[in-house]
């Protein structure tokens, strides 16, 4: 199954509590939902293209749940609030993170890549960014259970702290270490 969210449009003056966006959810090339998010922290609304499209939202939810989770979880039931419908929040939400950095990247292409080497650098979709720098180079640290702690140690140090409209713009880290410092 290929699933991509599209068409993403961030409303930075609505960012409240949390990203303020919409999008659209397509599966093997073909628009099936429109995502929005308000920014006031009551999450991420997903309503069908056509309402013949439910069931198929029922199986991207499973599908990210058995696809996109750190650990695998049963309830493969959505539309309850269970982890299948977290699961695909989760996959939204990383792909509209990506969205983000991809822009932020092609603002500060060369100064952000050689940062992201031997740092971790976290700012907003305006170009505003903070670094913490590390005392190696990430790709060495991720290299080794010890070093990969490093990294785990220092996102623990920024993520649950992030500010609305703030993110992780490396590209070098992977994605579940950066949900292990909200778990």
């Amino acid at each position: 199954m290929k699933l991509e969210v599209l068409n993403i449009t961030i409303h930075d003056d609505d960012c409240n509590e949390s990203l303020s966006f919409s999008a659209t959810l397509v599966v093997n090339d073909k628009p099936i939902a429109r995502l929005h998010d308000t920014g006031e922290g009551s999450g991420i609304t997903i309503t069908p293209i056509d309402k013949k499209e439910i069931p198929m939202i029922h199986v991207v939810a499973a599908f990210c749940n058995l696809h996109y989770t750190l650990s695998l979880d049963n309830d493969t039931s959505a539309s309850t609030g269970g982890p299948a419908d977290a699961a695909l929040m989760n996959f939204i939400e990383h792909q509209v993170h990506m969205h983000i950095q991809q822009k932020m990247l092609s603002r500060l292409h060369s100064r952000l890549l050689e940062a992201m080497e031997t740092s971790i650098v976290y700012g907003w979709s305006d170009g505003r960014i903070r670094v913490m720098p590390l005392d190696s180079p990430i790709g060495q640290l991720l290299k080794s259970a010890e070093g990969t702690l490093v990294v785990e140690q220092a996102l623990k140090q920024i993520v649950p702290y992030l500010e609305p409209g703030e993110f992780v713009l490396n590209q070098n880290i992977p994605f579940f270490l950066m949900r292990v410092p909200l778990q």
